[in-house]
């Protein structure tokens, strides 16, 4: 293994001498606290080269992706070993939220699907006292922003246990980022289709009571992400 220079930043993934690549060291000792203190399998790969992460290479872009799907975990080998613990989180530490909303099964996931999928939920009426953005919010947005909180408090327990700081990938902390899923943040899934489908494409084009809900989201919002970075954090001993 090549040595680290003095002063040279971390990362999750570093090549060795005989010209592959390996998990870092910090990464290693990130990943085997979090195995720890579960019986779900960690496997953090590095992402391939031509991987694509929302629209540019993976390579150079410090993140990293979770495939629901197939359950595999894939980082940028440049980026920060946080990331690594990021990605790891939702691999084997999803939140009860998540779990549910996941599962065809469940009874939150069934209930969710009427909710939808009910007309009598999205009636010019109910759009405008700000019903329908609640309920759009609440199915679309908040299952995202709760797993994303939960990974960063899981991420930033193990990371303080292996004496690592965190790195915040230029974020202000570690909560801004799942809070930029609350709606009409950057990572909103729900506010792009209610500006278009209900023409509502400025906050000048809202109701009172439509503003009125959007405000008591962006209040609650906050601090919905940090009880669930604590109960993440929570499950690292």
């Amino acid at each position: 293994m090549n040595p680290r220079p003095a002063g040279k930043a971390l990362q999750s993934f570093i090549k060795t001498n005989a010209g592959g690549w390996q998990q870092s060291p910090e990464l290693k000792k990130v990943l085997g606290i979090m195995q720890d203190n579960t019986t779900n399998k960690i496997n953090i790969e590095m992402a391939p080269s031509p991987m694509m992460l929302s629209g540019q290479p993976a390579w150079g872009s410090g993140g990293g992706v979770f495939q629901t799907k197939t359950g595999r975990a894939f980082v940028d080998p440049f980026s920060h070993p946080t990331v690594g613990a990021h990605e790891a989180a939702h691999q084997a530490f999803p939140s009860k939220l998540d779990a549910q909303f996941r599962d065809s099964k469940s009874d939150l996931y069934k209930r969710m699907s009427q909710q939808f999928n009910n007309n009598d939920n999205f009636t010019p009426a109910m759009v405008n006292k700000g019903a329908s953005m609640r309920l759009l919010y609440e199915l679309l947005d908040k299952p995202f922003m709760i797993e994303e909180a939960n990974a960063q408090g899981v991420a930033q327990a193990a990371m303080d246990k292996a004496g690592i700081p965190t790195d915040t990938s230029g974020w202000t902390d570690m909560y801004e980022y799942p809070e930029a899923y609350s709606f009409g943040k950057q990572f909103s899934k729900a506010a792009p289709g209610y500006k278009k489908v209900f023409n509502k494409p400025t906050r000048d084009s809202l109701t009172a009571s439509e503003i009125n809900e959007f405000e008591n989201i962006f209040k609650s919002s906050s601090p919905a992400v940090r009880r669930q970075f604590d109960l993440g954090y929570q499950r690292i001993k």
